[in-house]
């Protein structure tokens, strides 16, 4: 991998997350988009794990069902076109990691101010900048629960 694929957006994350994920987790990504996502965390999880995907448009969530039955990881993902904000109505175990891809707009807000107030001896929050990037880049931020 050149250095121009390690340093792009979604693998960083992805690279990022290998740390925490293991075999049999739970994980949830939370916005299913195209299912890119939610096919790393299948594969993260393997066959024993379990991943619940969230998308509020019924396209997202075909086209992630699709994607996964085309890479053989679709026993282990659980698809609701639902919004994330409703989680915990489809969750009950507990899970190891959520990933969140809003798709900011060029221009957006970027603000991540809520997330100073978590309580320091419960989360880290690392929050990344690509800083010599134009049009608004991803803003990875990892919130990492301590305990």
């Amino acid at each position: 991998m050149n250095v121009r694929e390690k340093y792009r957006i979604t693998e960083y994350c992805h690279h990022f997350l290998r740390e925490y994920i293991h075999e049999g987790d739970c994980c949830i990504d939370a916005t299913c988009g195209n299912g890119s996502d939610t096919e790393f965390l299948c594969r993260s999880v393997g066959k024993t794990g379990r991943v619940y995907g969230f998308d509020i448009q019924k396209d997202a969530v075909e086209k992630t069902r699709n994607r996964l039955e085309q890479a053989g990881c679709a026993d282990q993902a659980v698809l609701a076109c639902d919004g994330h904000e409703n989680m915990a109505d489809h969750v009950k175990e507990q899970v190891t990691a959520v990933m969140f891809n809003f798709g900011y707009l060029p221009g957006g807000d970027h603000s991540v101010a809520y997330l100073k107030e978590l309580d320091t001896k419960q989360w880290l929050v690392i929050v990344h900048s690509y800083y010599n990037r134009k049009n608004d880049p991803p803003l990875p931020v990892f919130v990492v629960r301590l305990f």
